[in-house]
């Protein structure tokens, strides 16, 4: 009776691990919805939006969702985003583009310069003020604080709550041990 308490326990256990291998791989692949796209072979493509403040959001969409127009574009939050085939980087072996909030055509980071011709004939035009960006000047804007911390100046930090689901997994690991030993004591083990 002793042994068949530790090999019910360790069986929970390997079990547990077995069943978090296929969790692990998914977000390694890239989580919701992109590692879905790639175990499935969907086509997809990212996008990264900087917001004002220059906190970059990736997103993905299926290539499906792409307007096949002249010229090609999508939709996000309520915007429009132009596709600029010569400005694509290549992120998990797909296309990725980066965008600025105040406009709809992609940072021109390879050419210098995005131009697009709409239905009506109007051109739109974004330039880069150079030809290549500085990697050290790149490196020092994604390494400074002063833009966020003068966003944060005034406002008070939101209190979070508490972490209910890491309350209930201590309780229920917690209840399990004391009906393990329960069982122990009643038993005689």
């Amino acid at each position: 009776m002793d042994n068949t308490i530790f090999y019910i326990i360790f069986g929970l256990l390997v079990i547990e691990i077995v069943m978090a291998i296929p969790i692990v791989v998914f977000v390694r692949l890239g989580g919701w919805p992109e590692g879905y796209y790639r175990i499935f072979k969907i086509r997809y493509f990212g996008f990264v939006v900087y917001d004002p403040d220059g906190t970059p959001i990736r997103r993905v969409k299926k290539m499906s969702q792409v307007k096949v127009k002249s010229p090609p574009h999508f939709e996000w939050n309520k915007k429009t985003f132009y596709l600029h085939n010569p400005n694509a980087e290549r992120f998990h072996g797909r296309p990725q583009w980066r965008y600025t909030p105040d406009n709809s055509l992609p940072i021109p980071m390879f050419t210098g310069n995005v131009e697009v011709v709409l239905d009506d004939g109007t051109i739109l035009k974004r330039e880069m003020p150079n030809d290549r960006l500085d990697p050290r000047s790149i490196f020092k804007a994604y390494n400074q604080d002063v833009t966020s911390d003068l966003l944060k100046m005034g406002t008070e930090k939101k209190k979070k709550g508490p972490n209910y689901l890491l309350i209930v997994g201590v309780g229920l690991v917690s209840l399990i041990g004391f009906f393990v030993i329960l069982y122990m004591i009643a038993h005689g083990a």
